[in-house]
């Protein structure tokens, strides 16, 4: 079983795009927190992968006091592995991580539609999937744990005329495009948990 979570990361620049010293000082306890606040709810001392939740701004997940806070939490054993999550943005993010070569495990939307309206509040989001893939593409040969979410986000899908779109070929097509190692798919029911098991055989 590998344990991943989450923290945010609510650090906003001032108007020359610099970062006020308190704001950073806040922000770093803040994670500290949520972080500590993950091992108690999990009843571990070790959390295998933590990520950024919702990154969206490249200045702001390679603060030099934010990449601090992930390299010591590994170091002192809290954590085996760092990284992001990102609704929005992915490409400059994934970009950016292609660059810097900091962060070891990306979690983005990916499906076969390009597309995908939020199963809660209903916003739309989309991309342009070509670059995209470029991206994963390079982040996955660079040893990148590369996560899609979103996968049934883009509906049914169905690969020829003769079978009927379903959420298990939805799944199949995203490890077909082999450009990930793993999804993050929602389980409402024992039946949901079914299908998604199959699209893995």
């Amino acid at each position: 079983m590998v344990i991943q979570s989450k923290l945010r990361v609510r650090l906003n620049s001032q108007e020359d795009g610099s970062f006020a010293a308190e704001d950073v000082k806040k922000t770093i306890d803040d994670m500290t927190a949520s972080m500590d606040e993950s091992l108690k709810a999990l009843q571990t001392d070790y959390i295998d992968i933590m990520l950024i939740h919702g990154a969206t701004d490249p200045d702001v997940i390679y603060h030099e006091a934010v990449m601090g806070f992930f390299e010591s939490a590994k170091k002192e054993g809290k954590i085996g592995a760092y990284g992001f999550s990102s609704h929005t943005n992915q490409i400059e993010l994934l970009r950016a991580a292609n660059q810097k070569k900091f962060y070891e495990v990306i979690m983005v939307p990916y499906n076969h539609k390009g597309s995908y309206i939020h199963m809660n509040s209903g916003g739309f989001s989309e991309w342009d999937q070509p670059a995209l893939e470029i991206e994963m593409d390079i982040a996955k040969k660079r040893g990148v744990g590369m996560i899609a979410m979103k996968t049934c986000s883009g509906g049914p899908y169905t690969s020829d005329e003769n079978t009927e779109p379903s959420f298990e070929n939805s799944l199949r097509w995203v490890l077909a495009q082999n450009k990930v190692h793993t999804l993050a798919v929602a389980m409402g029911n024992f039946e949901q948990i079914e299908e998604n098991r199959r699209a893995l055989l």
